[in-house]
């Protein structure tokens, strides 16, 4: 079924999107905001296109009358105003789990950074520690660690079956058993007493916004660590960085922040803090299976298909 050129007017909000794509394959009118970041004639336009870090501001979501679909490159949906869409009943889509695997990947390489020094290592040679004041110090071995994983969908478990390989122990904390071969702790807190190393891979949702505060975090210890590569609500930023500068957990590694790209510069200060430009999933194959994805998805819906990919209780 051809898709009539009246209905698949498309607003790209996402600037880098066009760079992954070969545009032949991309059958809509593309539509953009002018240098203000203003839209002009919006009346026709019944689909955008968006990534976690931006969203949809909702002057702009105001602004599009005719939206009936959303489709986001990425997971991310916390600066999506949920509740204006579900009562227009437009459609959302994510890229679902095919950046399962860079993300788990991502949250492996904080850990073995955290744990065996290979960042802090570096600097000690290039700045002569080595040839002045013999080896650094000793890190510390993943095998045996206890890994506390705090979301279990497709990134969690593919964490899990990475650390696993390792030798390391794994227990994890969901809303619902996910029926796994890993051991499910009744809350968060209990998780977090039992781990070494917590490792989010939840979504940002308002139930989920701050879900890491003072408490959670004293209760991982001081010789824990933190992994975010979910979304930077789900820590409240300020009582990490407390507990970074006093020693209440040993270190940290993130690559999401709550008001990315302009973090609290107080990260920038932290010896024990690994950080990441919101980078979980970039690498060129992966983001190109995710813009085929969002180019999916619209076609099915001006189609008249399924979505490919919704987002639970948006399709």
């Amino acid at each position: 079924m051809p898709l009539h050129p009246h209905s698949s007017e498309v607003l790209l909000l996402d600037e880098g999107f066009e760079a992954l794509i070969d545009k032949n394959l991309f059958p809509f009118t593309m539509r953009y905001l002018n240098e203000a970041g203003e839209l002009t004639q919006s009346q026709n336009i019944k689909a955008i296109i968006t990534n976690g870090a931006i969203g949809l501001p909702e002057k702009l979501f105001d602004n599009l009358p005719a939206l009936e679909m959303i489709s986001v490159f990425g997971v991310g949906i916390d600066r999506i105003p949920l509740e204006k869409v579900r009562d227009k009943k437009i459609k959302i889509s994510t890229t679902g789990s095919i950046s399962a695997d860079e993300v788990a990947d991502s949250a492996l390489m904080f850990l073995l950074n955290l744990k065996r020094n290979f960042l802090k290592n570096t600097a000690w040679m290039k700045d002569g520690s080595w040839e002045k004041m013999g080896e650094p110090p000793l890190g510390h071995s993943v095998k045996n660690a206890k890994i506390g994983i705090v979301g279990f969908g497709s990134i969690g478990q593919a964490i899990a079956h990475r650390v696993k390989a390792l030798g390391a122990s794994v227990r994890y904390y969901n809303r619902s058993d996910r029926g796994a071969s890993f051991q499910r702790e009744a809350s968060l807190e209990r998780l977090a007493e039992w781990s070494d190393s917590l490792i989010l891979a939840i979504a940002g949702t308002e139930e989920t916004s701050h879900l890491i505060d003072e408490n959670i975090l004293k209760k991982l210890g001081q010789n824990g660590l933190l992994i975010n590569i979910a979304r930077g609500s789900v820590i409240d930023e300020i009582a990490l960085i407390s507990a970074l500068k006093h020693k209440i957990i040993k270190g940290a590694g993130l690559d999401v922040f709550q008001t990315e790209p302009q973090i609290n510069p107080e990260f920038y200060t932290l010896s024990n803090c690994i950080l990441q430009p919101h980078q979980g999933s970039a690498a060129l194959e992966t983001r190109q299976a995710m813009a085929m994805n969002v180019i999916d998805n619209l076609k099915a819906y001006f189609m008249h298909k399924p979505l490919l990919t919704p987002l639970k209780g948006f399709s």
